[in-house]
């Protein structure tokens, strides 16, 4: 009997672990889609929302960003293709496997990252994701993949903004072991321009009053290089051997910040003129 009963609990706990391991595997018939939503994100990297809904057929993107990471798109009527392409990167990265995980980790952290994906075929099959500080195989490269790929449709697709006059710039850069530099560059009521820095590795150190003309002289920089249109990039590309982060001010209340693992087009060419920007203030 007590072998018998040995033999049972070993079957009941067999059938138990494959059905635990089989039961959030729900196959994929692809065809078109016709919703789609992604959220992720944390407290120190901010947080990322898009979803693209099908009405009257007709395709609908929107995207917002919060903590750190400001995007504004509201229901903006996109192409066809744009779905199709998506449609298409999804099918070939695998993502499938994912289809009905639901990961999260017990483990008491202040600032764990969370993701959330879900779409719905034309055809009734529907796939939903999530994890917390837990996540399925090959997580990374897939989820990076996908992030940067809706993250570069939301920054063709990102609603224009007319800012004012530069009032305020924070500019951090972390150059991964060589060294970072954050300038705070503002205004005050009577014109004046205070600039506080916090550098390592041998980078310029700027702080002070200055007069109005370093205001006029940053405006013209991030007017030559494009700053102020970095508003909404948030293609991250983790690989990268920077970490950066950017907070615009205009004085017609507008405003803006990013940051993450970026390169948004021209960093390179601003950064450079930013950096002898700030080497000429020290000098």
């Amino acid at each position: 009997m007590y072998i018998k009963s040995i033999a049972c609990f070993c079957m009941v706990a067999f059938l138990l672990i494959v059905s635990l391991s089989c039961r959030n595997v729900v196959p994929i018939e692809w065809g078109e889609i016709v919703e789609f939503s992604m959220s992720a994100g944390s407290y120190s990297d901010g947080d990322l929302s898009y979803s693209i809904i099908m009405q009257e057929g007709e395709y609908l993107f929107s995207a917002s960003g919060f903590n750190g990471l400001e995007l504004s798109i509201e229901q903006q009527p996109i192409p066809h293709k744009e779905v199709d392409e998506l449609r298409i990167f999804l099918e070939e990265s695998g993502i499938d496997a994912w289809n009905g995980f639901a990961g999260d980790d017990d483990v008491d952290v202040m600032d764990g990252f969370g993701f959330r994906i879900s779409f719905e075929i034309d055809n009734g099959s529907s796939f939903q994701a999530s994890g917390s500080n837990n996540y399925p195989a090959d997580f990374n490269t897939i989820f990076n993949a996908l992030s940067f790929h809706i993250a570069d449709m939301a920054f063709r697709y990102r609603t224009v903004q007319e800012w004012g006059n530069l009032v305020y710039m924070k500019y951090y850069v972390d150059a991964q072991g060589n060294g970072s530099y954050i300038y705070e560059i503002d205004i005050d009521s009577n014109n004046q321009i205070h600039i506080n820095s916090r550098v390592s590795g041998g980078w310029p150190i700027v702080d002070g009053v200055f007069d109005y003309s370093v205001m006029e002289d940053i405006r013209e920089i991030v007017s030559i290089y494009n700053i102020d249109q970095w508003y909404g990039d948030v293609r991250s590309v983790p690989e990268n051997n920077h970490f950066m982060s950017v907070t615009m001010r205009f004085d017609n209340d507008l405003s803006f910040s990013i940051r993450g693992y970026l390169s948004p087009s021209g960093f390179d060419e601003a950064n450079e003129a930013i950096l002898a920007f700030f080497s000429n203030l020290a000098s």
